[in-house]
């Protein structure tokens, strides 16, 4: 246990740590069932463990959160017992607390405080009668925190509550990027059982499935004939100046040659389609064409943004029609609406404080937003007022937003 000192303190945060992990591995027992109990009809497994911390009066108590997904791998299933939800009247320095344990302990990023009866209560059923002033340096049901310098989160959350922003899934996420560019690294498995990876282009099918035209004279071509296990990792064509801040995605699965006439044709059709140039090599004797059938993604967004898919909702995802083209408008608003990407997120992306605003991203359904603020850099997110189809919708929908904003800032 990383809390340290003795007495009462001390027996409070053994407290905190026993309690608080008792009551996570009694709800993962009841979603999952019983550790290494096989259950043919579960609808979530266990999905490893995430480390975060409880401070209590300046002593930090290590906490290991299980993660649950369902059972096809697509998403994360909440716990109740680490709820989100806005924790209103809750304050600290002028900051929201926005996580709660339920029925137990006030939990934040970004603050200690609990100022309505109600929650002191709660806080005080807590083993006995815990104290309730605590703090977590994770963002609960995300992305762990990095640390908190002087109690503060690494990223400062929103100081006005905002509603729902809807954002693509991981499989839209993962098909839309797979559409944007024709040039991967491929991971294959030499005779040996060694990782090989090499840069490789290719074609996508209408289900997403990679093609890939490669030499058996090449390491990885003669790695795919003995052994069809496969990875590819595709990243963002525009990169942001940090490369680990850019949006990637890894497919898993098993490569095949075309099994028969019409599926070797739509193969060739769909590479040479996505890399002309194949055309000039595609015909040799040492070349053949692969599909890697997906089983598994892993989409990440960014430093905080990252979701799984399973196979099959990968194939049933369509690439994002608008923001496969976007990047134009990105460039454009960046370079000539500066003040209008301020007051959007100043009124309506719950950063008032914010200085400058960037727009990092953009799909049919909002705009992804990248904030200077007083507290330090984050990011937000704002829906369009309707689903676009297209990305010639773009310039509407951006105008839209920058006179809601405006008509929000000078409301009475």
């Amino acid at each position: 246990m990383a809390a340290g000192g003795g007495g009462e303190g001390g027996l409070l945060a053994l407290s905190v740590e026993v309690g608080l992990g008792v009551l996570l591995e009694q709800e993962v027992d009841e979603l999952v069932g019983p550790e290494r109990k096989w259950n043919r009809e579960r609808t979530a497994v266990r999905h490893g463990r995430e480390d975060g911390e409880v401070t209590l009066g300046g002593r930090r108590v290590q906490v290991r959160r299980p993660l649950v997904r369902t059972a096809d791998g697509e998403s994360e299933v909440p716990l109740s017992t680490v709820a989100r939800r806005p924790a209103t009247g809750v304050s600290t320095n002028g900051r929201r607390l926005p996580w709660t344990i339920s029925g137990t302990l006030v939990l934040a990023a970004g603050g200690v405080d609990v100022s309505t009866d109600e929650d002191r209560e709660d806080g005080q059923q807590w083993a006995g009668g815990c104290a309730s002033l605590a703090r977590v340096s994770e963002t609960v049901g995300s992305a762990p925190d990095h640390g908190v310098i002087d109690g503060a989160s690494s990223v400062p959350p929103p100081l006005v509550a905002t509603g729902p922003a809807p954002r693509l899934s991981a499989a839209e996420e993962a098909r839309t990027l797979v559409a944007a560019t024709h040039v991967a690294a491929l991971a294959t498995l030499t005779a040996d059982g060694d990782p090989w990876a090499s840069l490789i282009t290719y074609g996508a099918l209408d289900d997403g499935a990679a093609v890939l035209c490669l030499s058996r004279l090449a390491e990885h071509g003669r790695n795919l004939a003995a052994d069809p296990r496969a990875s590819l990792v595709i990243t963002q064509i525009d990169r942001p100046p940090d490369p680990l801040a850019a949006a990637r995605v890894t497919l898993a699965g098993r490569a095949e040659r075309p099994s028969d006439a019409a599926s070797l044709a739509a193969a060739r059709a769909a590479h040479l389609a996505a890399v002309p140039a194949a055309s000039s090599y595609i015909d040799f004797s040492d070349f053949s064409l692969w599909i890697l059938h997906i089983d598994r993604v892993r989409w990440v967004g960014g430093y905080g943004r990252m979701d799984s898919a399973s196979g099959p909702a990968y194939a049933a995802a369509q690439p994002d029609p608008v923001a496969t083209g976007a990047s134009a408008a990105i460039a454009h608003l960046n370079a000539d609406h500066t003040d209008a990407l301020l007051a959007i997120a100043q009124a309506l992306g719950g950063y008032p404080d914010a200085t400058v605003a960037r727009c990092s991203g953009l799909d049919r359904r909002g705009i992804d937003l990248a904030l200077d603020t007083p507290r330090g850099r984050a990011p937000a997110r704002v829906s369009f007022s309707a689903t676009l189809t297209e990305s010639a919708q773009l310039r509407a929908a951006t105008v839209e937003l920058a006179q809601r904003a405006r008509a929000a800032a000078n409301a009475p």
